[in-house]
């Protein structure tokens, strides 16, 4: 393209946003809100050129971002994680740029830098947003098996906010991963008091009861799960495993077929699950785990 048809696209752009930069924001989140997010980049960028010399560092910034994020929907992380750095060039002292970064950089599995990035935003954040941002860095801890860590910040936040059933979902998960399972099953009992058919504490509290061999009462949270989402793959896969545990062979191997077809990757799964020793040597196990995905 010559250059003139390009000075020419730009004189356009401006002229349809005027002197108003905001425009451009709001024309980019109505592309995302739309899912659009390829149209949501070309509208950033196109603002980025337009307004580079007449944006404040904020504007600026938050175009940086939200081109990142729209980025990072499109899986196109690299960029996302060049278009955040950008952004926080620009004005490295907010707190949520440096968390978007974070989630690019888990997104990454790079969860070593994105605690990194976490640290940066809670050293940033006002006193009293330190614990509040604590839930979010022991979810990055959690993820580097540093349960201890992840279980304090889990203490800390709940002292602060009792009730919050992310919190207890999240201590609760910490404190099976270190093997204090009781204390596991009171964190999550405590959340299903508030939220009671929220699948994931259901899910939780199937997989604690599951450790402890209480197959039957493991199965009705599962149970339970389907009964709110029939297509929950991950009920689905529990149930078959507490089924094969029971020795009731068909009905667990059914219950796999389900498991399967909502998600393949259950075969990878399923080869190495010793929940399922009982069905192991049956056909039907064999046809269903040596499918290629």
């Amino acid at each position: 393209m010559k250059f003139t048809d390009i000075s020419s696209g730009l004189k356009k752009i401006q002229e349809e946003w005027g002197n108003n930069p905001d425009e451009i924001i709001l024309d980019a989140l109505e592309a995302g809100y739309d899912k659009d997010y390829e149209e949501s980049i070309e509208i950033l960028e196109n603002g980025i050129t337009v307004f580079s010399n007449k944006l404040d560092d904020t504007t600026k910034s938050r175009l940086w971002d939200l081109k990142a994020r729209a980025l990072q929907n499109l899986n196109r992380l690299d960029e996302a994680l060049e278009s955040i750095i950008e952004a926080i060039k620009i004005d490295e002292k907010a707190t949520g740029l440096w968390l978007d970064k974070a989630e690019i950089l888990h997104d990454l599995k790079n969860d070593s830098e994105a605690l990194l990035a976490i640290n940066n935003a809670i050293n940033l954040a006002p006193k009293e947003s330190k614990v509040d941002l604590g839930i979010v860095k022991a979810y990055y801890l959690s993820h580097l098996n540093k349960h201890d860590d992840a279980l304090e910040l889990y203490n800390d936040y709940l002292k602060k906010y009792p009730e919050d059933v992310d919190a207890l979902l999240g201590k609760s998960e910490e404190l099976f991963a270190l093997g204090q399972v009781e204390d596991a099953l009171k964190s999550i009992e405590s959340a299903l008091e508030l939220e009671p058919d929220d699948i994931e504490l259901l899910s939780q509290k199937g997989i604690v009861l599951l450790d402890r061999n209480k197959f039957e009462e493991s199965l009705r949270c599962f149970e339970k799960c389907l009964e709110i989402d029939s297509s929950d793959e991950l009920s689905w896969y529990n149930k078959a495993c507490i089924l094969s545990l029971l020795d009731k062979k068909e009905d667990a191997l059914d219950a796999l077929t389900v498991a399967i077809s909502l998600d393949e990757e259950n075969i990878t799964w399923a080869k190495d699950e010793q929940d399922f020793d009982n069905i192991r040597d049956m056909k039907q196990f064999n046809r269903l785990t040596f499918q290629v995905i």
